[in-house]
C-alpha cells in the first residue's frame, strides 16, 4: 500500500495512474486533489506538479518524453514535458475537439492519444490536434 488518503504529500485521492518502466516511477492523476504526484516504485514520495493548472485529473499516460493528463474538470487533454514538468499545451478551450468529461486515456504506437470521453473516444495527434471521434 502506498500513501493515504488526504491533501499532504504522500496522501491521496486518487484517480488513474502510469508506471514509468524507464524510470521505475508512477505517476498518479491525484483526481480530488488537483495534482499529479510521482513517486518511486517502493512508495518513496518523490515530487507532484500539475497544481496550478489541473482542475481533476482523471487519467495519465506517459509516452517518450511526455505526460499526458485527462482532466474530468476543465474538460481538457494536457500534455506535459517528463523532465521539466512544465506545461507544453492543452486541449482547452479547443471547439473542435469537444471533450465533454475526459477519463480515460491510452497511446497508440504511432503516438495517437485516445481518450474515453462521456460515450465516445476522441483521438488526438501526440502533439494534441483534434483527429477524430
Amino acid at each position: 500500500t502506498v500513501g493515504k488518503k488526504g491533501k499532504e504529500k504522500n496522501e491521496l485521492d486518487a484517480a488513474g495512474l502510469f508506471l514509468d518502466e524507464d524510470t521505475q516511477q508512477i505517476y498518479i492523476a491525484d483526481s480530488e486533489n488537483g495534482r499529479v504526484q510521482v513517486m518511486s516504485v517502493h512508495g518513496k514520495y518523490l515530487r507532484n506538479f500539475g497544481r496550478t493548472i489541473l482542475g481533476q485529473p482523471w487519467g495519465i499516460v506517459a509516452n517518450g518524453d511526455h505526460i499526458f493528463v485527462t482532466d474530468a474538470h476543465y474538460y481538457s487533454l494536457f500534455k506535459f514535458c517528463k523532465n521539466t514538468l512544465e506545461l507544453i499545451d492543452s486541449t482547452k478551450g479547443s471547439k473542435e475537439s469537444q471533450l465533454n468529461e475526459p477519463l480515460g486515456i491510452c497511446i497508440d504506437n504511432n503516438g495517437d492519444v485516445y481518450i474515453a470521453d462521456n460515450h465516445k473516444v476522441c483521438i488526438f495527434s501526440s502533439d494534441l490536434k483534434y483527429k477524430s471521434t
